[in-house]
C-alpha cells in the first residue's frame, strides 16, 4: 500500500514538473545563449510548433534596428527557401508539403556579425506563420527582475566589457614634425632672404668706414701740423 502511494506520489510530480517546464520548452530560444562583444556568431534559433491543428509554414528573424550589423547569412534548411533582407532580417518558408508540424520543432541557423560593444544583451524580434495565416510575434521584452512575458523575444547575452568610442587627440609623428618645419621654412623665402641681405650688407660697409675714418684722422693730424709750424715762426724747428 505504501509503496504505491509512493508511485503515484512521484508520478505526480513528474508530471505536473513537465506540465510547468512545457511552457518554457515551447518559446523560440536562440543558442548558444552567450557571445563575446564585437564578435561574429552563428546563432541556432529554435521553433516549436504549439498547434495541434496547423503547421509551422515560415519563420522570421529580425535583428535589432538600434545596433544594425555588417554582414548576415542564413544557412539552408532541408525542405525550407532561405531569404535575407540585407543585414535586417532573414526568413525561411517552407516548401509544398513541408513545414513544422503539430507537437514538432525546428531549428534555423544565421551567422551574424560584429554584435555590438556597446550593449550587454542583443535582443532579436521572431514571427512565426502558420498553415492557417496565424502569426505568433515573438517580440515581447522581458523586464529586468520581472515575469517572463508569454511572447518573449529571443536574446542574446553579449560578454566582455562595455567599449565607449572617444576622440583623443593624436600627437603627430616625428617625421610629420620634421615635414611640417621643413613646409613652414619652404613657404617663406622672404623672411630668410631679407635677414640673409641685412647680414651682408652690415659686413660690407665696415671697410668703407674704416678708411674715411683713417683719412679724417690723417687730415686732422695734417692741419694740427700746420698750425703748430705756424706758431713757431720760420726757421724754428
Amino acid at each position: 500500500m505504501r509503496r504505491r502511494v509512493v508511485v503515484t506520489t512521484l508520478l505526480a510530480v513528474a508530471a505536473l514538473v513537465g506540465v510547468l517546464a512545457e511552457p518554457a520548452s515551447a518559446h523560440v530560444s536562440v543558442t548558444p545563449e552567450e557571445a563575446a562583444k564585437g564578435s561574429t556568431a552563428t546563432l541556432t534559433f529554435r521553433v516549436p510548433n504549439e498547434r495541434d491543428d496547423a503547421t509551422t509554414t515560415k519563420v522570421e528573424i529580425f535583428l535589432p534596428d538600434d545596433h544594425p550589423a555588417t554582414t548576415l547569412t542564413a544557412r539552408p534548411v532541408p525542405g525550407w527557401s532561405e531569404a535575407t533582407s540585407g543585414t535586417a532580417s532573414a526568413s525561411w518558408t517552407a516548401n509544398a508539403g513541408t513545414g513544422i508540424p503539430p507537437d514538432g520543432a525546428q531549428t534555423f541557423t544565421i551567422t551574424v556579425g560584429p554584435l555590438p560593444s556597446d550593449t550587454d544583451s542583443y535582443v532579436f524580434k521572431a514571427l512565426q506563420t502558420y498553415s492557417d495565416g496565424e502569426v505568433v510575434r515573438w517580440i515581447e521584452l522581458t523586464p529586468p527582475g520581472g515575469a517572463e512575458p508569454e511572447f518573449p523575444a529571443p536574446t542574446l547575452t553579449l560578454t566582455g566589457p562595455v567599449v565607449t568610442t572617444t576622440s583623443a587627440p593624436v600627437a603627430p609623428s616625428t617625421s610629420a614634425a620634421k615635414d611640417s618645419t621643413a613646409s613652414s621654412i619652404a613657404n617663406s623665402p622672404s623672411t630668410s632672404v631679407a635677414a640673409r641681405d641685412s647680414t651682408d650688407g652690415g659686413g660690407g660697409n665696415g671697410p668703407l668706414v674704416a678708411v674715411i675714418v683713417a683719412v679724417v684722422v690723417i687730415l686732422l693730424a695734417a692741419a694740427a701740423y700746420a698750425i703748430s709750424r705756424q706758431r713757431r715762426g720760420p726757421g724754428r724747428p
